[in-house]
């Protein structure tokens, strides 16, 4: 649960949901979009009405070694280990929290914009390279649900119900007769609007395209290769 900002460890994941499948289970199986075009690829099948798919629209994954590296320098900064890490912690949607807690029980909290992962993460140097050149960054959703941030949401006719409160909002598209399914077994349970398409997707960049690859790169690696994590904080972070 929760906004991870690392590359996820899919594991045996894939092998565990096609188990369940033969065994008549339903599954949800939520991930980025190349996650859920990879399950689709070793199932070989959708599973309709049995397998349900959640993708998100996805700025790209970092590297876990920069991430194993972030928490190593917490903990050498901090003298205590990390035993739990929030990327995403909202106490507001636009100014989030990032929060370390250690195992002396004190915590680190910082900003989206103080944060100096988050900032590093945001600037795009550590993604992985095939992001940059990412097949799924467009509206042919592989998935039977998107779901992401709805940017726009405020832009154009506001319904009478809705307030603001910096919690944030969520887009949902629905892409295929079984995600449609899915939400009509939900939406009792939702409070929903429907949006205008074009004006709700405009301002979702990773609807359109793939993350930009930053000008400093090449060098990040190359400088990340010869020096040591402080060197890469305080010239990239």
């Amino acid at each position: 649960m929760g906004s991870k900002y690392v590359q996820s460890f899919i594991g045996t994941t894939y092998k565990d949901i096609r188990k369940l499948l033969l065994q008549g289970e339903k599954v949800l199986f939520s991930g980025t979009p190349c996650q859920v075009a990879g399950l689709y690829a070793f199932l070989k099948k959708r599973y309709v009405g049995q397998l349900f798919t959640v993708d998100l629209l996805c700025h790209g994954v970092p590297s876990p070694q920069i991430f194993k590296d972030y928490l190593n320098h917490l903990k050498s900064t901090h003298n205590a280990n990390v035993i739990d890490f929030k990327f995403r912690e909202k106490p507001g949607w636009r100014r989030y929290q990032v929060i370390a807690k250690f195992d002396d029980n004190k915590k680190d909290i910082s900003y989206k914009d103080t944060n100096e992962y988050i900032k590093g993460f945001l600037k795009g140097n550590f993604l992985r390279s095939s992001c940059y050149n990412c097949a799924y960054t467009n509206l042919d959703r592989v998935s039977d649900l998107t779901i992401g941030d709805f940017w726009n949401y405020f832009s154009d006719n506001v319904n009478s119900e809705d307030i603001d409160d910096d919690k944030g909002i969520s887009m949902l598209l629905i892409n295929t007769q079984n995600g449609k399914s899915l939400f009509t077994k939900a939406k009792e349970d939702l409070i929903y609007f429907a949006k205008d398409f074009q004006k709700s997707i405009e301002k979702s960049p990773r609807l359109h395209k793939p993350t930009k690859k930053p000008e400093t790169y090449e060098q990040f690696w190359q400088d990340y290769a010869q020096h040591d994590f402080s060197y890469m904080l305080k010239n990239y972070f």
